[in-house]
C-alpha cells in the first residue's frame, strides 16, 4: 500500500515510511523557516520534546487530544524519535477505539494483551489464559509489570490513546496498578505509561503525570508536512493552504494525500472543501449542532473574523470541545477559531 492510499484509508504509516517522511518534514521546515529556529520550537514538535523529556525521565505523561489532532499518528512518530534517539526506550503503541463498546470481560483481557507486548518477547505468559474479573485483572496486570520490569532487554514505554472508549472501572484499575509499580519503584523505573485522550475525559489523570494539550501544527509545520509526504514542491509555495487548515493534522493529512496524489491542490475555497469528503461532512455535523444553541451559534458568528476574543468559559468550553475553538494564552486567555476552513465551511 502505497503512502497515498495510507492518508486516504486515514491509516497511520508504516515506522519506516513515517521516519523517511519525518526527516524530509525537517529539511523542508528547515529550509522554510528564514530564521532557521530548531524544529522543536514549533508548536506540535514542541509539544513533542517535551513528552519526550519527561518519558526518558521514566514519568508518566496524559495527553489530552483536540478532535482531529491525530493522536496516533503522533505517538507513532514519537516512538520512532525514542527507539532511536539516546538513552534509547522502547515503546508500544496501542488505540482503544477497536474496544468501544465490548463486554468488560474482553476489555480486561485486550488490556492483558496490550501490557504482555512489554516483557521480552522470549518469555513464556506468566498470568492465566484469560481474565473473568476485576481482582484477576488488577493481578495480571501487576504481573505483567513485574515481569516486564525484570526481563526488558531496555526500558519500555506504553504510549496508549483514545483512551476516552475504557469502560471507566478498567481505566481506574490500569493507572491504579501502575501507580502502585511507580511508587515500588521511585528511582529504579523501567516501564513508563503515557495515556492520550480527548478533550472531555477531564477526569484522565494519574498521579505525578506531566499533562500536556495535543497542539496543532504550525502554519510552517503544517506546509513542511504536505511537501514532504508529495517529495516535491517547497513548503513556501504550500502556505495559504497551511493557513487555511489551521494546522489541524486530519485537515492536513487530507490536503497532503491529494498533493501527493495530483501534484497540485485546487485554488478555489470550494474545491478545498470538496477534498475533505468525509471529514468535511463530520466538521459540518459539530457545526450543526452548536448552531441549535442560540447562545453558542452567536459565539461562534462573532468569531467567524478570525480575530482573537476574550475567554467566556461559559459559551467556549462547548465550543472548544467540539473542535472548533482553540485557546491563545498571551498575552491574556483568548480564544479563536481553530482554522479558516471552519469559517468557510460555515458558509
Amino acid at each position: 500500500m502505497s503512502d497515498i492510499q495510507f492518508a486516504r484509508e486515514g491509516l497511520p504509516l508504516p515506522p519506516v515510511a513515517r521516519r523517511l517522511r519525518m526527516d524530509r518534514f525537517r529539511t523542508l521546515q528547515a529550509s522554510f523557516n528564514p530564521d532557521q529556529l530548531r524544529h522543536e520550537h514549533e508548536a506540535r514538535a514542541q509539544v513533542a520534546r517535551k513528552v519526550r523529556v519527561c518519558l526518558r525521565s521514566m514519568e508518566p505523561v496524559v495527553v489530552i487530544a483536540p478532535r482531529w489532532s491525530q493522536p496516533m499518528s503522533f505517538l507513532e512518530e514519537l516512538a520512532i524519535d525514542l527507539i532511536s534517539g539516546r538513552p534509547a526506550l522502547d515503546c508500544r503503541t496501542v488505540r482503544f477505539r477497536p474496544i468501544k463498546g465490548r463486554a468488560l470481560p474482553e476489555v480486561w483481557n485486550h488490556i492483558v494483551d496490550v501490557f504482555a507486548r512489554l516483557t521480552a518477547d522470549n518469555q513464556e505468559p506468566v498470568v492465566p489464559s484469560s481474565v473473568v474479573d476485576r481482582r484477576g485483572f488488577r493481578w495480571s496486570l501487576r504481573r505483567m509489570l513485574d515481569e516486564a520490569h525484570q526481563t526488558a532487554p531496555q526500558p519500555v514505554a506504553l504510549l496508549a490513546c483514545e483512551a476516552e472508549h475504557l469502560p471507566l472501572s478498567a481505566l481506574e484499575d490500569m493507572v491504579e496498578v501502575w501507580e502502585e509499580y511507580a511508587s515500588s519503584h521511585p528511582l529504579d523505573r523501567r516501564c513508563v505509561l503515557l495515556l492520550a485522550g480527548s478533550v472531555q475525559v477531564h477526569w484522565l489523570t494519574i498521579t505525578g503525570a506531566t499533562r500536556v494539550e495535543l497542539r496543532d501544527y504550525s502554519e510552517r509545520e503544517a506546509a513542511a508536512t504536505m511537501a514532504a509526504r508529495a517529495d516535491r514542491g517547497t513548503a513556501r509555495q504550500l502556505s495559504s493552504i497551511a493557513r487555511f487548515t489551521g494546522g489541524i493534522p486530519g485537515l492536513v493529512d487530507r490536503f497532503s494525500a491529494h498533493y501527493a496524489e495530483h501534484g497540485e491542490l485546487p485554488g478555489s475555497r470550494d474545491g478545498l472543501i470538496q477534498i475533505l469528503g468525509t471529514l468535511g461532512d463530520e466538521m459540518r455535523g459539530a457545526v450543526d449542532i452548536i448552531a441549535a444553541d442560540d447562545a453558542l451559534s452567536s459565539r461562534l458568528e462573532d468569531l467567524m473574523g478570525g480575530k482573537s476574543l476574550p475567554e467566556v468559559e461559559s459559551v467556549d468550553e462547548p465550543l472548544r470541545n467540539a473542535g472548533l475553538l482553540q485557546t491563545v494564552p498571551l498575552p491574556s486567555r483568548q480564544v479563536k477559531l481553530r482554522a479558516p476552513a471552519i469559517a468557510a465551511l460555515l458558509g
